[in-house]
């Protein structure tokens, strides 16, 4: 019976059908496949602080860049300034800090994969240089930092710093000076001072 349908149809309309059955169940397969959340060759997107983001999702992932080019030109070339596609409130939303081993809350940098914007843009292999002069972390995170540098100039100067940072390089002695800083911060708050 199958050697009646081979002469029949011939060997390259077969094939033909194979193939076209085999794009089916891989198209069936592949919408199953984006369903799941934990799939491991997604990109990982955090997710934003917002309710809602100023755009619809599906219009956000296809059409970012020409808000954010167009908010550049009408602020860089016009001194316009408006709130609603603003780079550094994408930013403030949809940069969340995580939870490393230790228990501190670290905000990813522009080079980490969990990174908002380098989650995806790793994935579709787009470069960007936004960060060359945009700041890749919250505007609260500087501002902390702001104060951890003051609370811990004042802590140099008492000696305390020292303790803390004491063997630690690069990053790691920066986060020991915040952690300090925020907790002289901290104990300075709960007594009424002001920081």
């Amino acid at each position: 019976m199958i050697r009646a349908l081979l002469d029949r149809l011939g060997l390259l309309s077969v094939f033909l059908l194979g193939a076209c059955c085999a794009l089916f169940a891989a198209a069936v397969l592949a919408a199953e496949w984006h369903k799941d959340k934990d799939n491991a060759l997604l990109p990982s997107i955090p997710q934003a602080r917002g309710e809602q983001c100023v755009e619809p999702t599906e219009v956000m992932r296809r059409r970012h860049m020409d808000f954010i080019l167009h908010q550049r030109d009408k602020t860089v070339h016009q001194g316009v300034r408006t709130e609603k596609h603003r780079f550094v409130n994408c930013i403030n939303c949809h940069v969340q800090p995580q939870r490393q081993a230790g228990g501190n809350l670290v905000y990813p940098r522009h080079t980490s994969a969990d990174h908002f914007c380098t989650s995806c843009h790793v994935y579709a292999l787009v470069s960007i240089d936004c960060f060359q002069c945009h700041a890749d972390r919250p505007q609260s995170f500087y501002e902390r930092a702001a104060r951890a540098e003051r609370a811990v100039s004042s802590l140099e100067e008492s000696g305390m710093g020292r303790l803390k940072t004491e063997g630690a390089s690069g990053e790691e002695a920066e986060e020991a000076y915040l952690e300090v800083g925020m907790g002289r911060l901290k104990m300075k708050g709960a007594s009424g001072a002001s920081p």
